[in-house]
């Protein structure tokens, strides 16, 4: 049995920059400061000028693979130093999980059976009062206020057993609305392996539950969320993987089934894996924003008819020690509504409604009105202060 002693927090251990330990952190700094002049005075070819027009711009043409770091970080969207703007929306709480309270949860291997042809075939729905339903064989808790992930199984003492090592998704068990804001605090407690992404608007092909009886098991095996019978949008934030190379330098949006790339930006999570990160993913009907630590790092419209709708999981690949998960938030975004200042003139005109519109005109500009509407039932008056 291979044991590794990991505390249920994660600990404040200074490790050595994943990109240092490869001598290329210098470089991909150099590149990160470097690509919006190289991209403004090479225009060279259809995608790098696209980029360099803008950080909004879907990336579906799919691109040869980047066969240097260098290669992998030029391709990359520039950042954006500063937050989301909400401005435009209306934003309010769906729902809040700061993993204070203790919280069911129920593996996927609960919800099946075998067939009489010895097929693992779904038995059942999650009970209601499961928070998260876990799929895949590692360990998960709720503990010290924040949600507890392994690809090993937690033993009671703490310790965590790596003897054998599954790929997991946690999903929870709410189904989310069309337009929403998306955000949590991530840390992967010194993990040198892996990756973490999200699924986000996931659905079964015809908009049916994840957890449908009538949909495949799926004991986290990737090419069943992202080329089988679900239809989601994924975010990879984090990675250690060495190949391919773009994986550890990028933040990438995908569109399944499919894997069709919608963006791909600068990681930002590349310098500790002892540290915490605070995400935030804008999902506005066809289009996605994601914000790592107040900038944005990626930004992708999908081309074809926009997901509705649905789950959020996050996927932890096999070779991650422990991650863990705090202030997890959904918001529903809507279109903020304008501001209308209205007034009415209702009388001859005259200087006294010549002194009203004035005054209303400089309340509305004070209160940042939108539109102003103005009812008018008049019959008449002064040509000089209709003017």
């Amino acid at each position: 049995m291979i044991v590794k002693d990991y505390s249920s927090s994660c600990k404040d251990v200074k490790k050595e920059c994943y990109f240092c330990a490869k001598g290329a952190h210098e470089r991909g700094v150099f590149l990160r400061i470097s690509i919006h002049v190289k991209m403004r005075i090479s225009l060279i070819g259809t995608f790098v000028s696209c980029v360099a027009l803008g950080a909004g711009l879907s990336v579906q043409a799919q691109q040869p693979a980047p066969q240097t770091l260098e290669e992998a970080l030029a391709v990359l969207q520039p950042l954006q130093d500063h937050p989301l703007d909400l401005s435009a929306y209306q934003v309010k709480l769906f729902y809040q999980n700061d993993f204070e309270t203790s919280q069911t949860l129920e593996y996927e291997s609960e919800l099946t059976t075998t067939d009489a042809n010895g097929r693992e075939i779904r038995s059942r729905e999650p009970r209601p009062d499961a928070e998260w339903i876990v799929e895949g064989s590692g360990g998960v808790k709720i503990a010290d206020g924040k949600l507890h992930v392994t690809s090993g199984k937690y033993l009671p003492d703490g310790r965590i057993d790596f003897s054998e090592r599954s790929h997991l998704v946690v999903w929870n068990k709410m189904r989310f609305p069309e337009n929403y804001l998306l955000e949590f605090v991530v840390n992967h407690c010194g993990s040198d392996n892996g990756l973490t992404l999200l699924f986000m608007s996931a659905t079964g092909l015809q908009g049916e539950s994840v957890f449908d009886r009538s949909l495949p098991v799926r004991n986290a095996q990737y090419p069943r969320y992202h080329s089988g019978q679900l239809k989601n949008y994924t975010v990879s934030y984090w990675s250690r993987n060495s190949q391919p190379l773009f994986e550890a330098v990028s933040n990438r949006v995908r569109r399944n089934p499919g894997m069709t790339i919608l963006a791909s930006g600068h990681s930002l999570t590349d310098e500790s894996s002892d540290k915490d990160y605070h995400i935030r993913i804008l999902k506005v009907d066809a289009t996605i924003t994601v914000e790592v630590d107040g900038r944005i790092v990626a930004q992708g419209t999908d081309t074809q008819p926009a997901l509705g709708e649905g789950y959020i999981g996050l996927r932890t690949m096999q070779g991650i020690q422990e991650v863990t998960y705090d202030d997890f938030k959904v918001w529903s975004v809507q279109p903020a509504r304008p501001l209308v200042y209205r007034f009415d003139i209702d009388r001859e005109i005259g200087p006294a409604v010549w002194r009203t519109t004035r005054q209303s005109l400089d309340a509305a500009q004070a209160m940042s009105a939108d539109l102003i509407l103005i009812r008018m039932n008049t019959y008449g008056g002064q040509v000089d202060m209709a003017d």
